[in-house]
This record gives structure tokens, C-alpha cells and sequence, in this order.
């Protein structure tokens, strides 16, 4: 009996260091996939992909308390110097940018709080693209770039379809799997060590 109890808490012991609750031991970290460094953007839709790791992104007006470890993201468009606010943004899917006007672009994202406030060390990162126009495309006559909003003014966190893809459906984490999985291993051991 001493044996199969000492196996068991060891699967248990092991299990834990793979629950999801270590998720977020690492340091956040922010990469923008799309647009890429120096890339040419055919049209005035310019769609922002990018990978969070290490933080959860929550709704900012549902969770305005600073949590560890969660936050949102901050987009900048050309926005240098300008005192306009930045596009907030608490989704796994992709950002979109609509009428953005032919030229040089700079797009600033970063990782913030629940309370908007940069994290320790920042999390940031800047990338310069170019837009030129498409022929398949037609402005809507605006100059300038703004985000696809809600009629708050702010991005439409809750579903727009513009903002809606595939690839937005999050991802299971593997420290999760692996936790799940080693937390049942666990209990199976200790069923089979019982007999």
C-alpha cells in the first residue's frame, strides 16, 4: 500500500507542473505575423495577424482590474505624435484595418493590462509596410486608416464578421493537454497499482 500511495503522488507531483495554472510562469511575448517587415500590401484592407504567448487576452471593459498575465493588445496606424487613442483590441483573431490609404505605414502593437498599462518589461513591436492601391478594390472615399469599430468607436470585440476567420478559433495550449493528460494517467496508475 506505502508503494502504490508514493507512486500516485509522484504521478500527481509531476502532473501539476504541466496544469494550466504554469501557463503563464513564462514572460508574455508578442510577434506580428502579418504585415511583415517591408511587405507590399495590395488593397486598403490590411489584416493584422499576430501571435500572443504567455498572456490571455481579456475583454478591457469586462476586466478593468490589473491580473497578472492578462490584458489586451494596443494597435497604432500611423499614429505617431498624434493623440488620438490606440485601437484596443482582446481578441485571438486577426485585427483589420479598413481604408487605409496608399503609402507608407507604421503599425505599433503592444501587449497592456486589464488597466491599459504597459507591462514591465514592454511588450511592443513596431513594423513599417506599404499599402499600394488594387484595381479589385474601391475606397470608400475616406483617406487615412481606421479599425473595424462598433458604433462606440471602438473595435467590436464581441463579433464582426470583417474580424471573424478560421484561424481565430483558439488554439489548445500544450501545457494543457499535457497536464490533462498526466493528471488522468495519474488516476488510472493509481486504479491499476489498486487491484
Amino acid at each position: 500500500m506505502n508503494k502504490q500511495v508514493i507512486i500516485l503522488l509522484g504521478l500527481v507531483i509531476a502532473s501539476s507542473f504541466y496544469l494550466p495554472s504554469g501557463i503563464h510562469a513564462a514572460s508574455p511575448s508578442l510577434k506580428v505575423l502579418r504585415p511583415s517587415e517591408g511587405e507590399l500590401v495590395n488593397g486598403y484592407v490590411v489584416e493584422v495577424k499576430f501571435e500572443v504567448k504567455s498572456f490571455t487576452l481579456k475583454d478591457y471593459r469586462g476586466e478593468p482590474k490589473a491580473v497578472p498575465g492578462q490584458g489586451h493588445l494596443n494597435f497604432w496606424l500611423d499614429q505617431e505624435g498624434s493623440s488620438d487613442p490606440p485601437r484596443r483590441w482582446s481578441r485571438d483573431i486577426p485585427y483589420t484595418f479598413a481604408d487605409v490609404s496608399p503609402g507608407d505605414h507604421t503599425l505599433v502593437v503592444e501587449l497592456v493590462g486589464n488597466d491599459d498599462q504597459v507591462l514591465n518589461p514592454r511588450v511592443v513591436q513596431t513594423v513599417k509596410f506599404k499599402t499600394e492601391a488594387s484595381v479589385t478594390d474601391s475606397p470608400s472615399g475616406k483617406t487615412g486608416s481606421r479599425g473595424t469599430n462598433d458604433s462606440s468607436g471602438q473595435p467590436n470585440v464581441l463579433g464582426d464578421s470583417a474580424n471573424e476567420s478560421a484561424e481565430g478559433i483558439s488554439q489548445i495550449k500544450v501545457p494543457v493537454i499535457v497536464g490533462v493528460a498526466s493528471f488522468f494517467l495519474g488516476i488510472v496508475g493509481f486504479l491499476v497499482l489498486r487491484r
